[in-house]
Formats: structure tokens, C-alpha cells, sequence
């Protein structure tokens, strides 16, 4: 996989288009904050900006982590209120929120402090800094290299948990007895798969079930904002983009997954097949969009069986 670092003109919308990733910064100092702030702002990775948060005691932090579950990294003065308090921060993250993505970063500021093998084997931090001086150079380099595990780590268990998650939802459908409830119930199943990660607040999904009518593609279900549009062609219901999107999907026989827009074709060795359509309330990563299309290559697996059933 190809990373990028890179800084960001301020203003350049395009530079950042992802969803940032979420660094705590965990001191009482304001001067740590603010270099924080001036090292880190306008620098991304592997095309995703960093947003900052901070927190000045370890009350504060533990409300961020827990309310944030997708926090990447996590920078703590070891400090912080007291030594004792640092460790109880980490310890919340890692046995009560059993949050083991998270880089910790901890910095240990004068002599005397636990020890570097003592915290990496018994507290679970990701890396260990002595320096009392914050330089802007380990900053940014503890960081970008923190985010780099991060970023590996996560899609590891993000993509396991999700196909036990397809696995959940596919089970839902395989109890479908029609054509039509297969269909609806998919829509709601996507619905599921789209808010696998916390920190995404639900939204019901805005989606259709498209089917062929004597040559015409007409609606055979609704959900969300798309509700009522039953009986209606496609053309009468989408956006022109979003038409253009599906017509292109289904001329080609293929899925187009973009962070605004889903076409999904239903059984694609069929002429003509039936289509999913969605729109996702968030950006969507690589490894997610692989989880949908697993989604799409069972639920035509269940669709053929159901047609098969039926004639």
C-alpha cells in the first residue's frame, strides 16, 4: 500500500477529502497543546488530514476516547494530574473500552518514572519518549509513525468484524420466502453494514430496490428519503448524477461504491439483473467497500436461489 505525508494548504478542500484521523493529546500543559497544534495542523496521511483534541486532565481524556472509539493516537504526559493517573487512563482504554487499536504514545518527562519495558509489557503503550523537551521533530515523527500501526491495525479488525457482521446480516436474509421481501430486507441489511463502525451516529439509510419491468428499471422498494417511490422508473427518482452513476453500473454489470452514491448489481449474469441502490451518510474506506461487495456477491448467490425456487 502506497502512504503519502504530506502538508495541506490551508483551503485546498481537495488535499483532505477522507475523514480525518483523530489525535488526544493528553496534557496539562497549553504549550504542549499548542505545538501540537502548530506541528500537526496542516499535515495528512495517506490522504486523510489530522484532527486534533485535547484534554488537560484525565477525566477529560477517558469522556474523548470513550465518546471518539476511533481516536488513532493517543499523546500522554505521563503526568498528567500524576503518574497514577496516566496509568488508570491507560488501563480504561485498554480493559474497560478493550480498545487495543489506539496507539499510545506516552512521554515520560524526568528520572524515576516507570520504565520503558515495565509500560510496553504491562500497560500495552505503542511507544515510550523521555525526552522533557518537546521537539516538533518527534512529534510529528511519533505521530505519522503511530498512525501508520493505527492504520494497519484497524483495517485488520475492522475487516474481521465486519464479515461477522455480513455473516449476521446474510442470515437475516436467507430467511426471506420472496423476491420482493429479499430485496426490501437487503436494503435494510446494507443499511446495517453501513454503520459498522461506533462513532458513526445512525441514520436510516436512503435506499432502493431497482427491478426490470418490460425493459424499464421501476422501483420494487424504498426506504428512507426514497420512501413512496414504489411503481416509479428510475429515471423519475434518482439525480441526474446519480442516474448517470447507475446507468454506467448497470450498462457494465458492475458495483460503483462512492462515498455519496451505491449501485449494486443483483445477480450480473442475469439479463437483466436487479440493482441495489444507496447513499451512504459517511466516506467509506477501501476495506468497508470490499465488505459490501462480499454483501452483493452472497445476495445474488440468495437471489438466483430464490429465483430458481420460484420458476
Amino acid at each position: 500500500m502506497q502512504e503519502k505525508v504530506k502538508f495541506v494548504e490551508v483551503g485546498n478542500d481537495q488535499e483532505s477529502p477522507k475523514r480525518p484521523w483523530k489525535i488526544l493529546v493528553v496534557d496539562e500543559d497549553p504549550d504542549v497543546h499548542s505545538v501540537a497544534k502548530m506541528v500537526l495542523t496542516h499535515v495528512s496521511f495517506d490522504g486523510r488530514a489530522l484532527e486534533l483534541m485535547s484534554a488537560f486532565n484525565a477525566i477529560e481524556a477517558k469522556q474523548l476516547v470513550a465518546f471518539h472509539s476511533n481516536v488513532a493516537v493517543i499523546f500522554l504526559d505521563a503526568t498528567i494530574e500524576s503518574e497514577n493517573a496516566a496509568i488508570e487512563l491507560i488501563r480504561f482504554v485498554r480493559d474497560d473500552l478493550k480498545n487495543s487499536a489506539v496507539r499510545i504514545i506516552y512521554r515520560a518527562m524526568q528520572q524515576g518514572m516507570l520504565p520503558e519495558s515495565q509500560m510496553v509489557s504491562e500497560y500495552n503503550i505503542n511507544d515510550y519518549k523521555t525526552s522533557a523537551t518537546l521537539s516538533s521533530q518527534m512529534l510529528f515523527t511519533s505521530v505519522i509513525t503511530a498512525l501508520r500501526g493505527f492504520r494497519d491495525m484497524y483495517a485488520t479488525h475492522a475487516t474481521k468484524n465486519a464479515l461477522e457482521l455480513v455473516a449476521f446480516v446474510l442470515q437475516k436474509l436467507i430467511h426471506c420466502q420472496s423476491l420482493d421481501s429479499l430485496l426490501h430486507e437487503s436494503i435494510n441489511q446494507l443499511g446495517v453494514l453501513l454503520y459498522m463502525e461506533r462513532s458513526t451516529y445512525y441514520t436510516p439509510l436512503n435506499g432502493l430496490a431497482v427491478v426490470p419491468v418490460d425493459d424499464v428499471m421501476k422501483i420494487a422498494a424504498s426506504v428512507g428519503d426514497y420512501e413512496g417511490s414504489d411503481g416509479k422508473t428510475i429515471g423519475e427518482t434518482l439525480k441526474p448524477s446519480q442516474l448517470q452513476h447507475f446507468t454506467n453500473a448497470y450498462e457494465h454489470k458492475t458495483h460503483y461504491i462512492s462515498q455519496s452514491f451505491i449501485c449494486l448489481i443483483v445477480d450480473p449474469n442475469k439479463f437483466p439483473p436487479c440493482a441495489i441502490v444507496a447513499q451512504p451518510h459517511r466516506e467509506l474506506e477501501e476495506w468497508e467497500k470490499s465488505v459490501i461487495t462480499i454483501f452483493a456477491a452472497n445476495l445474488s448467490a440468495l437471489y438466483r436461489a430464490l429465483l430458481s425456487k420460484s420458476s
